[in-house]
């Protein structure tokens, strides 16, 4: 039974490298997140590559595969485990026939000892354990696309509140000047007060729209940050170098 299950252990084991290996030939990653010793090319890029490198999930991840790794090494090396030796002492007696009488003097004896089963079993281990932290490796890899995904739609975020603010702060300003002109024409009585009334609430709802849009501007500026580990001035220096570009 013992075998049975080391067998279909290994089996399973083979198949997951398998199908891993064959995921991880199917999308190029290094485009997917650049490479942390790389110069990204585009303001995407950056961004992927400083919250890949700012990810708490990827170092706990890491540091995981370096636990496999070494258990593994373990695992290779444990078939020393199965040579056992041991030594007893022990007491002989010798008798010496032209003396006539006996000599006692210390022994030993030496004895090695192997366990087969741990022998045949070592190749199935190795397996399992190199099986393990291909695992592992491959979370790191499955996070990558998850991570890209997140920064683009935040980063979209971003770009679409500031666009909105933009158009709002226009929109305020023009209500403003309306509401001065209406305001003026009805100082001069060439305006009724329904008209300045109108007018300033126009104005409002414009001050209203524009404090809204750069709630939601600073919100998703934040939530970059948070994903990126960068601070907004460093994403800004980063929008104006990758602009030039």
């Amino acid at each position: 039974m013992k075998y049975l299950i080391l067998i279909q252990i290994g089996l399973a084991g083979g198949l997951l490298l398998g199908s891993t290996s064959s995921w991880a030939q199917q999308m190029d990653l290094d485009r997917v997140v650049p490479p942390l010793e790389s110069n990204p090319r585009t303001l995407e890029d950056y961004l992927v590559q400083q919250a890949w490198s700012n990810n708490g999930q990827r170092r706990e991840l890491e540091g995981e595969v370096v636990v496999l790794e070494a258990e593994a090494d373990l695992v290779d090396r444990s078939w020393l485990d199965q040579i056992g030796t041991n030594l007893n002492f022990s007491s002989q007696s010798q008798e010496f026939a032209f003396v006539g009488n006996s000599y006692t003097g210390p022994g030993f004896n030496v004895g090695l000892s192997l366990n087969l089963g741990g022998f045949v079993n070592q190749k199935g281990r190795s397996r399992v354990a190199d099986a393990k932290t291909e695992v592992a490796r491959t979370r790191i890899d499955q996070e990558k696309p998850s991570i890209r995904g997140e920064v683009e739609l935040t980063l979209e975020a971003v770009e679409t509140t500031r666009e909105l603010l933009r158009i709002r702060r226009r929109a305020e300003v023009d209500a403003e000047t309306n509401y001065t002109l209406v305001q003026s024409l009805y100082e001069q009585g060439k305006a009724q007060f329904e008209d300045l009334a109108q007018a300033s609430e126009v104005f409002f709802q414009a001050v209203s729209a524009t404090a809204l849009a750069k709630s939601n501007q600073t919100r998703a500026t934040i939530e970059l940050q948070t994903i990126t580990g960068l601070t907004a001035q460093q994403i800004e220096d980063a929008r104006r170098k990758y602009a030039v570009k």
